[in-house]
């Protein structure tokens, strides 16, 4: 299951398109943050290439680093991400939710707290992270995917 997730991080760092959304997912989508820090440069390399540990690593790096809050916060939801993937629930959700204080108008860090919020059986909160990420971001191949899980889950 981790694995079918992280293969859904690599299409999306490679730009997949929201045509996946037509079918329903089996795992929720996560949405890799990259920005110009050096930590967090090389954690959304590590994911993509399916190196959870290495991803961790970069981003406790980054999140220790003193660094501005946009890169932290970028950090932290990759973190939440990794976590995840790597079944880490406790650490997972607490880098999540510190990535949505940090930056709580960032639609990836909604989309990463409620992919791993379903990914740990938590469904109404990610279906609520889901939907505030929508909010800020309506379109995003991520964000369309994770709805329709929702979705689908709903009727079946």
């Amino acid at each position: 299951m981790f694995r079918t997730s992280f293969i859904a991080i690599a299409l999306i760092a490679s730009g997949s398109s929201a045509a996946h959304a037509n079918a329903c997912a089996e795992t929720p989508e996560f949405a890799a943050h990259r920005t110009s820090n050096s930590s967090v440069r090389a954690q959304f390399n590590a994911l993509s290439r399916g190196e959870i540990r290495q991803a961790i690593h970069f981003g406790e790096e980054a999140v220790n680093s003193g660094t501005s809050v946009r890169h932290r916060a970028a950090a932290l939801s990759n973190l939440c991400a990794a976590y995840a993937l790597d079944g880490q629930a406790e650490r997972a959700l607490t880098a999540c939710n510190a990535a949505v204080e940090a930056r709580p108008d960032s639609w990836r860090a909604h989309n990463n707290f409620g992919a791993a919020q379903w990914l740990f059986g938590n469904y109404d909160a990610a279906d609520a992270h889901f939907s505030h990420a929508s909010e800020l971001s309506a379109g995003e191949s991520e964000i369309v995917i994770n709805a329709s899980l929702s979705q689908c889950a709903a009727v079946g």
